[in-house]
């Protein structure tokens, strides 16, 4: 199990490693209907199992009865907890595979959402509690690192770079751009491709209920960090804070929350 925020390089890392070896990868897209997904996963395993063109998989039990008859095989799932909404059947099939068989593949399973992902792997009762050999939470590359490898690329090093959190983000932009790193944080999110990348993980996560989110986040990095601020700046009662609060803290992992201080 690897997860992490998004944009953090899971499936760069999942796709690096599964270079070598004979793998099956499948991508779990939230938008599309079960059916569908069955259809597109069942066709990858029919050409890698060599099965003949007119076997098609009918049912999720029949895809994994399949699945861990390959042998050598490496098996990843990118964004797994997609599952939980779109097929939530699916971590209890795959973990009664994994608990009668006795050949099976190596699998590999991705998650962005953390709070989805923990429920899945962390929690007594959850679907694959206690099943994973190995589980990984992918962080940000350390500044340190940044800095060493744009040394070795001849543009300029440690002393040259801000040490600030926005720091690893700008640091590429601002180095070869020659300007400092407020330009550069314009150059990437005011007017740059990270501009909507907030909004997008909000959506994507969310729905279209996600205002109220926003807005806290506005809140928080307004010096806002208290329950009563945050809610005197969205503008509405504590206590409808509460879901937005544990979606942004527990599922998404975007705030921290610090009970000693009773702060974000």
């Amino acid at each position: 199990m690897i997860y992490g925020r998004r944009r953090i390089g899971k499936t760069a890392l999942v796709l690096k490693f599964l270079e070598e070896r004979p793998h099956l990868y499948f991508f779990e897209n939230p938008k599309k209907p079960p059916h569908l997904l069955l259809a597109e996963y069942g066709e990858a395993l029919r050409r890698a199992a060599g099965l003949p063109g007119y076997v098609r998989f009918r049912t999720w039990d029949e895809f994994f009865e399949s699945l861990f008859s390959l042998r050598g095989y490496v098996v990843a799932f990118d964004q797994f907890q997609w599952f939980m909404e779109v097929a939530p059947e699916v971590p209890y099939i795959l973990r009664r595979f994994w608990d009668v068989k006795t050949e099976k593949p190596s699998i590999v399973v991705t998650g962005s959402v953390v709070g989805l992902v923990k429920r899945l792997v962390a929690e007594a009762g959850s679907p694959l509690f206690g099943r994973a050999d190995f589980v990984m939470e992918l962080g940000e590359l350390e500044s340190s690192a940044v800095f060493r490898w744009l040394g070795d690329l001849g543009i300029g090093g440690p002393s040259d770079f801000t040490s600030s959190s926005a720091g690893c983000l700008t640091t590429t932009a601002w180095s070869s751009s020659g300007g400092t790193v407020e330009e550069a944080v314009r150059l990437l999110v005011a007017g740059g491709p990270l501009r909507h990348e907030v909004e997008f993980v909000l959506a994507e996560f969310l729905g279209r209920e996600y205002r109220y989110h926003l807005a806290i986040l506005d809140a928080v990095a307004r010096g806002a960090t208290k329950l009563e601020q945050i809610a005197s700046h969205v503008g509405i009662k504590t206590a409808f804070l509460s879901p937005c609060l544990r979606d942004l803290t527990e599922l998404l992992d975007i705030l921290t929350r610090f009970k000693a201080r009773r702060t974000y």
